[in-house]
């Protein structure tokens, strides 16, 4: 055959396989606007074709795993920001006073409008821009209904007071014991938020990293693995080096964040060149080299660490916990993690108005187990990262419950906040005076074993 009429062939060959597959996309294209058509013609409820299309768009990547999804619009601009550690916002903490069910003030940032308005911790937040907060009245509604509704009003509270920096928010505030409310302007200003927190707010609104029951450990709580994550880790071990003959590294709850960022902060712990993490695609096959330690620490190797995990640790937290774990860094303690060992990649759509995000690989630790519970993987000690023998943490849903609610209060020193509030009107409740430690503690179990583990190793090193 000749050469002219083999390539004619070849390319004949090219362009029907082509045209098949533009020709069955095509199909399920018309099928997907049939659908529609038919939906906005016979449906009883109105709906646009925008909510439509993100409703399959949603569907369709939920199938494909529970991670995967399609995100659009706000949800994607509060992704970039919460990634990114800013916002604009009056810069302070809140949460649902446990009685009344108000939203109420834990701790303004410092130097924020929040802080330089003059909001204390224990301030209700009655309105924002006269738009009434009251979540739930006590005893309203069953637990479940109750706990749903409240989320919900904080959440919509929150977006409330974020907004446009430059733009002024108004508050009307109550403070306890007092009856009459008072309103606050604040002028909203890009707000920094920390990923990397310490044991106590102390008064000026900075962290105490030291623990009272042994000031020879440090406490670090890492709760998100965002862009700046590292560089708040080296700030803070410059600062505590000194004084830090042991660390607790607490990754209770931490659902994950950027992989780089947990590459760099477990590479921070590491002296020898050894493995941090693979990550592989289909058919686990490696999608680059593994990641590798450089040897240079941010902490000395001779400082004794126990990282805290709990059912809700996942993800690049989980690749942290793993990665010391398995290089005889660090004892984990806790709980067995929640085993999200996957990768999600975002992959624009509309020219960056919205993204898929979808599952495109898994991690694997330096032993070379997988650390995802799904692909297969039955054995329940098979993924995540168990706590070393001897270190596991037995307790029931509502013993985690309590003690996750004791931690926050204790880092946010609200015991007196949530105490009967003070008779005199001019006295703001007493949330400057220090927590008393013993009652949190002896109720954390968690952090309860890591003193008794890093003040025993720190007394066998002194008695040697």
């Amino acid at each position: 055959m000749a050469v002219r009429n083999l390539v004619i062939i070849i390319l004949a060959i090219a362009v029907a396989s082509a045209c098949h597959t533009i020709t069955a996309k095509q199909r399920f294209s018309n099928l997907f606007a049939e659908a529609v058509t038919k939906v906005d013609e016979f449906s009883l409820k109105p709906v646009s074709e925008r909510e439509l299309f993100e409703s399959a768009m949603q569907g369709m990547l939920k199938s494909l795993d529970t991670h995967s999804d399609y995100v659009s619009g706000k949800q994607y601009a509060e992704d970039i920001q919460r990634r990114r550690q800013e916002f604009g916002g009056v810069g302070m903490y809140v949460m649902v006073h446990p009685r009344t069910f108000i939203l109420t003030v834990t701790c303004p940032m410092p130097n924020s409008p929040a802080f330089k308005g003059g909001l204390r911790p224990g301030d209700a937040i009655v309105s924002i821009d006269k738009f009434p907060i009251q979540l739930l009245e006590p005893g309203e509604a069953n637990e479940l209904s109750r706990a749903e509704a409240i989320q919900d009003m904080r959440d919509d509270a929150i977006q409330r007071m974020h907004g446009i920096v430059g733009q002024p928010v108004t508050l009307t505030i109550r403070r306890p014991p007092a009856e009459t409310t008072f309103e606050v302007t604040l002028t909203r200003e890009m707000i920094p938020t920390q990923t990397v927190l310490g044991d106590v707010r102390r008064n000026d609104g900075t962290w105490d990293y030291f623990l009272p029951e042994d000031p020879r450990v440090a406490y670090i709580n890492i709760v998100e693995f965002s862009e700046r994550t590292q560089q708040e880790l080296v700030d803070i071990l410059q600062r505590i080096k000194p004084q830090a003959q042991a660390l607790i590294l607490d990754l209770r709850t931490n659902g994950g964040g950027l992989l780089d960022q947990a590459v760099a902060i477990s590479d921070m712990f590491l002296n020898k060149p050894v493995k941090i993490v693979e990550v592989r695609g289909r058919q686990n096959r490696l999608t680059q080299p593994p990641y590798i330690a450089d040897s240079a620490v941010e902490l000395d190797e001779h400082i004794p660490i126990a990282l805290l995990v709990d059912r809700y640790t996942a993800s690049a937290s989980e690749i942290v916990a793993a990665c010391l774990q398995d290089n005889h860094r660090a004892i984990v303690i806790g709980e067995q993690t929640y085993g999200k060992g996957t990768v999600q990649d975002l992959i624009p759509l509309e020219r960056g108005r919205s993204h898929m995000k979808i599952t495109t690989a898994t991690y694997w630790r330096p032993s070379g187990r997988n650390i995802d519970k799904a692909n297969g993987i039955e054995k329940h000690d098979s993924w995540g990262v168990q706590p070393d023998p001897g270190f596991r943490v037995e307790l029931t849903k509502d013993e985690f419950i309590q003690v996750i609610r004791l931690r926050y209060q204790r880092q946010y020193r609200l015991f007196n906040i949530f105490d009967e509030a003070p008779t005199d009107k001019d006295t703001p409740p007493a949330a400057d005076d220090a927590p008393n430690s013993s009652r949190t503690l002896t109720e954390d179990p968690f952090l309860k074993r890591a003193i008794e583990h890093l003040s025993q190793t720190l007394d066998g090193k002194n008695s040697t």
